[in-house]
């Protein structure tokens, strides 16, 4: 009889210990580049990042002639927000040590960049200003074909 409520016990206290840990969000600090990701549908097909209280919605588009790099950037309900007054910038790391800076041009609903050789892979340093406050994120492009 005391094997079986210690081993309830301790299953008790397993599933306690695994829910309080499994969304804790004390440790997360607004600007951290490795923030907490969220598994979501996202809105436009991208890789959504969790950067403070916004969502910025990423995607490497092949096919367009000058807006290779698109990010959205919305609300915690994930309601896109107009960039009208949002700035940003891009440092693409590329493995054979090449750097090329890009300022993202705002429209109506995104944030925007051309990627001259968008074969390659590379790291993308994502760097906006909304309400005069930074959030910094980073996204891999893995390239074409391999």
């Amino acid at each position: 009889m005391k094997s079986v409520l210690k081993t309830a016990l301790l299953f008790a206290f397993a599933i306690i210990s695994t829910a309080k840990v499994q969304h804790d969000h004390s440790s997360h600090n607004e600007n951290d580049v490795a923030a907490h990701e969220h598994k979501v549908q996202s809105p436009h097909g991208g890789e959504i990042k969790d950067v403070g209280k916004y969502h910025f919605e990423i995607i490497f588009d092949t096919f367009t002639a000058n807006e290779k790099l698109n990010m959205w950037i919305s609300k915690s309900n994930f309601k896109v927000i107009e960039p009208k007054d949002i700035t940003g910038k891009v440092k693409l790391q590329y493995p054979d040590g090449k750097e090329i800076e890009k300022t993202l041009t705002a429209n109506t609903e995104k944030l925007f960049c051309n990627v001259e050789d968008i074969t390659k892979a590379f790291t993308a340093l994502i760097i906006v200003t909304i309400k005069e406050k930074e959030y910094h994120t980073t996204c891999i492009y893995k390239g074409l074909g391999k």
